[in-house]
């Protein structure tokens, strides 16, 4: 047997592979620190898939369940040729870019502004997490009601300013609908871009601009040879985060489901009662091929005025005005729905409405918690207004927080365990099966809605948390990895190392002495995973049936989208919704913030 130096078994033991220890036992680790994160994202991830791919060569028929004839491309060919489906998916492609080119302009745009020293500058660095906290559905709410055409207070603003001469019917007009859901979506995950590039820019040496300005470039020369080439990573993955997010959207369109006609032009296509060319064809809206280009020019203006901020600067005044009209557009929704829930109907359905409520009351919150009626709930003063769905919110938020914190701490030790493991461990197989979890990320939730339904029908797992925490889990690990894999890489092997000559295994490692260290990292993403879960709305709709399940977007969605909703009640319910997750935001935010800023900011 050859003699090993003493300084081969200490570059031995760094690497964990010590002389009096087996080689094969730190592959048998690595495999068993990823088996279940590979395990979870085959099962409701790869082989829903695999089952959709299956569902799409054969033939089903209601009437024979029992056959089921190989149809081969035949289904394909059917789709591709559809003239709804043509009209959907262009439709949706200009969706997809429009929030896409929205969103980096407004991350770009306020990142630069945040980045800037002021109490305004610091407050909104703060508050600006606040939407991004917001579930999905519940943002697309609150935007129905600010843009509802009737009594929506952004019809009384631009009438108060005169900038339009009536009410405007926002979702009845082609042009304007699909802006009202860019918009909705800007202003829930804007904020998110805006924190990723601000961690960026705090990264920068502040000696390159220095040198820029000591050369006599511009402040656009400064943001295009330093800013840019520092940003263009963290624009990649939100480039990449984005498009997955715009083609595969869905909660929000849902929430306006009472408006469903415009919104279904705009949005999924045009709707006509038969196809081109057969007689007694209706559309819907005879110009909704106008408003394709609408959220495009809107997307291609709100970079235009990033890029000239950037460019051109603006000083004092100018920039209190900047971040004021921040601030309104980030609080302003929030504040609106706050007011109107200490108001009755008959006080929301004035024209224009009562922005200060003339008599605030607690009634709304009182019915929502004890279900008993107040005496101002009469018949008279609420018109028969109570929506039954909207007193179901307290057992839906329960549910709610078990599933998300349930799913928040799988997923930590799942993903960091694994995390751990790629970043520092080299194994037979590695590359692969990281490709694998991250490519599971890129499956659109609806595309394999189907076959999760069937996999937990077969498991006995409907209508229980056990089947939202497993589905969940497996569609928020691949970014968990990745992010904290990415968190991992940049830290120091030093104190690694050195535990690891101490005799410590590696997970012995990771348990004692790097998760002490990479707290930021592991709030990000316990962050990103509470937040995830707890406004996850597709599959916590087709997976529970009754309220020992439901989660808090289904009910809110449902009180939403009811004709004899209380508007009044309603807000008071999506408040109470809303407050665990901006509460976990701000508690965590200096912690999410670090995170992020070693996460993207290197």
């Amino acid at each position: 047997m050859a003699r090993v130096s003493p300084r081969q078994k200490l570059e031995r033991l760094a690497l964990g592979r010590a002389a009096t220890r087996p080689r094969w036992r730190p592959q048998w680790y690595a495999y068993l620190s990823i088996a279940p994160a590979l395990i979870l994202v085959a099962l409701f991830a790869i082989y829903p898939l695999a089952f959709s791919v299956r569902l799409a060569t054969h033939r089903y028929v209601l009437t024979d369940p029992a056959s089921h004839p190989f149809e081969g491309l035949r289904n394909f060919a059917e789709v591709l040729s559809s003239y709804y489906f043509r009209r959907a998916s262009l439709t949706t492609l200009t969706f997809t870019a429009s929030v896409v080119g929205s969103v980096i302009a407004f991350g770009v745009a306020v990142s630069h502004y945040l980045n800037r020293r002021g109490r305004l500058a610091g407050f909104l660095r703060m508050a600006i997490l606040l939407p991004w906290a917001i579930p999905v559905v519940m943002a697309g709410i609150i935007w129905k009601w600010i843009f509802n055409g009737n009594y929506g207070v952004l019809n009384a603003l631009l009438m108060t300013l005169g900038l339009v001469p009536s009410y405007v019917s926002w979702f009845g007009n082609p042009i304007l609908a699909p802006l009202t859901l860019v918009i909705a979506h800007v202003w829930k995950w804007g904020p998110l871009a805006a924190i990723m590039c601000l961690a960026t820019l705090q990264a920068i040496p502040r000696e390159l601009y220095e040198s820029v300005h000591i050369d006599g470039g511009s402040g656009w020369a400064a943001f295009r040879y330093v800013t840019l080439p520092f940003l263009r990573p963290t624009l990649l993955i939100l480039v990449i985060l984005e498009t997955v997010g715009g083609f595969v959207t869905f909660d929000l369109v849902w929430t306006r489901r009472r408006h469903l006609t415009p919104l279904l032009v705009c949005v999924r296509g045009d709707l006509s009662v038969s196809r081109p060319g057969q007689r007694g064809r209706t559309r819907v809206c005879d110009r909704g091929g106008h408003s394709r280009p609408i959220a495009g020019l809107c997307a291609a203006a709100a970079f235009g005025g990033a890029v000239h901020m950037i460019r051109r600067g603006l000083a004092g005044g100018g920039m209190t005005a900047v971040g004021l009209a921040l601030a309104l557009f980030i609080l302003g929704p929030i504040l609106w729905m706050l007011d109107t829930s200490v108001q009755l109907d008959r006080d929301l359905f004035t024209v224009p409405p009562q922005v200060i409520p003339v008599q605030p009351t607690l009634d709304n919150y009182r019915y929502v918690i004890t279900r008993m009626p107040p005496k101002s709930y009469e018949r008279v003063t609420m018109g028969g207004r109570v929506s039954g769905e909207a007193l179901s919110i307290l057992p839906a938020l329960k549910n709610s927080f078990i599933v998300a914190s349930s799913v928040t701490v799988v997923v930590l030790v799942v993903g960091a365990v694994a995390a751990y493991t790629y970043a520092r461990v080299r194994f037979v197989g590695r590359d692969l099966t990281y490709a694998f979890i991250l490519t599971s990320r890129l499956i659109p939730a609806i595309s394999v809605a189907i076959p999760v339904f069937v996999i937990i029908d077969r498991l006995k797992l409907l209508d229980t948390y056990w089947a939202l925490i497993l589905v969940y889990v497996a569609f928020i690990l691949p970014f968990t990895i990745w992010f904290l894999t990415h968190y991992f890489g940049y830290l120091p092997r030093d104190i690694e190392e050195a535990a690891l000559l101490d005799g410590c295994t590696r997970f012995g490692t990771l348990r004692r002495v790097v998760v002490p260290v990479v707290a930021p990292g592991l709030a990000a993403a316990a962050a990103f995973a509470f937040m995830s879960a707890y406004s996850e709305f597709l599959y916590a709709l087709f997976l529970t049936r009754t309220i020992a399940a439901k989660t808090a977007p289904v009910i809110l969605v449902a009180t939403a989208i009811n004709f004899d909703v209380s508007f009044a009640l309603a807000s008071a319910a999506l408040i109470l919704t809303i407050v665990p997750p901006i509460v976990f935001a701000l508690v965590f935010r200096r912690f999410i913030t670090r995170g992020m800023l070693v996460g993207f900011g290197r």
